[in-house]
């Protein structure tokens, strides 16, 4: 499942800005968005195009993991509850 939201938001470092994302995203779904350990086995990913005035954000839940072809060990996993579009733009 892939969500494209754009959200007014200014950043002054887009790395930080990323991590913070994932970190919400992650703590309110009880899930795995980025792999930092190549035994991570992660539920989907998040893309920010840090633009001005809007940022925009690529919110990706895996759903059919059987057709994709991770580069970590640890692969990956659908997550069992994938929000919907409007949980993941409340956080």
């Amino acid at each position: 499942m892939k969500y494209f939201i754009q959200k007014r938001i200014s950043c002054i470092n887009p790395i930080d800005c990323q991590h913070e994302m994932e970190d919400k995203l992650e703590k309110k779904f009880n899930c795995c968005l980025k792999s930092t350990s190549d035994t991570d086995c992660p539920h989907g990913f998040v893309s920010i195009l840090h633009s001005i005035p809007h940022h925009k954000i690529t919110v990706c839940f895996y759903e059919d993991v059987t057709k994709l072809n991770p580069a970590n060990k640890g692969g990956i996993q659908k997550l069992n509850n994938i929000p919907s579009k409007s949980e993941v733009e409340n956080v």
